[in-house]
Parts: C-alpha cells; structure tokens; sequence
C-alpha cells in the first residue's frame, strides 16, 4: 500500500461523515437560533427561530440550498474508489493521486466559498454565524487528502527496477 492510499483512503471517510454533522451555529444577540448540517446547507431546509429563550417561535424561516456543498461528499465517494482502483492496480498511485488532488482543492474552495458567503448572509440578516466540527472537520479532512495525493503524484513514479537472479526467474515488480 502507498502512503499517500493510506491517508486518502481514511480521510475521504472522514470527509463524508463530518458532511453529516454540524456545520455552523447562528446566533443572534448572544442566544444561539440554529444548527445546521452541511446536509442541511446542501439541500436548504426550514427553521423556526426563537429569538428569546421565553418569546415565541417566529415565523418559520427557508435557508436556501447550497447545492454546491453536495461536491464534499461527491469527491470522497470519488476519492475511495481511486484507492479502490489502485489497490486492484487498475489505476497507477501517480494518476490517482492527481485526481485526488483535483478533487480535494475544488473541494477546499468550495469549503471557502460558501463559508464566506454565509457569513455575507448572515452579516446582512444581523446574525452571528461560528463554525461547527463538522465544516472544520471537512476541511481538515480534504487538506489530508490533498497531502496524501501529492505522496502518490510524488513517490508513485519510481522506475520499475528488476531483481537479480537468472533471466528466466525475474519478475517485474507491479
């Protein structure tokens, strides 16, 4: 197994699962609103708000869809099959570490995008926006697959060398 296969792997698990959980917390004067998952943000989702710990429920509020966030899953389901396909050496370490890369910085601007532009909204709504595990997680979990792919770009084009031995008996290292 290449170094670099052995933190995709793991990280691209990692990435999937803290898609599910918390992303970011809203707050307003100091009084938490709401909690939302990057699988909230992802495909929009209705809240009821209660600005005060005894006012009532406001008016149900529609957070609209993210349907760009749908990319972190997407790219870690992607990430295991390249460490799938490598490991059954239908895919070459250097090639899927390339794509793995690909993958995990469109993932990280994504991350940066939609992180700016909810706290653009939730600026302009007078909200106070803090991220969750969930989104640092996520990010944390891309910058480890990006490191392990740039393993697999970097040490996975070593020539093939042949071992000593009589002719008819050497093998070709896969």
């Amino acid at each position: 197994m290449t170094r670099g296969r052995a933190i995709v792997g793991p990280a691209a698990i990692v990435a999937f699962v803290f898609f599910f959980l918390p992303w970011v917390t809203s707050s307003c004067q100091g009084q938490e609103v709401v909690t939302l998952s990057g699988r909230e943000l992802a495909s929009g989702t209705t809240v009821q708000i209660r600005p005060l710990p005894q006012a009532p429920l406001s008016q149900p509020q529609h957070i609209n869809a993210q349907p760009r966030l749908w990319a972190i899953p997407l790219a870690a389901a992607l990430c295991l099959l390249l460490v799938v396909l490598v490991a059954l050496r239908v895919m070459r370490p250097p090639l899927a570490g390339l794509l793995a890369a690909v993958l995990a910085i469109i993932c990280l601007l994504i991350l940066l995008d939609r992180t700016l532009e909810i706290r653009r909204q939730a600026d302009q709504n007078g909200f106070d926006v803090h991220l969750r595990y969930g989104a640092i997680g996520a990010a944390l979990a891309y910058v480890a697959v990006l490191f392990g792919a740039i393993l697999d770009i970097f040490t996975g084009w070593a020539p093939r060398v042949a071992p000593a031995g009589p002719p008819g008996q050497r093998e070709l290292p896969p």
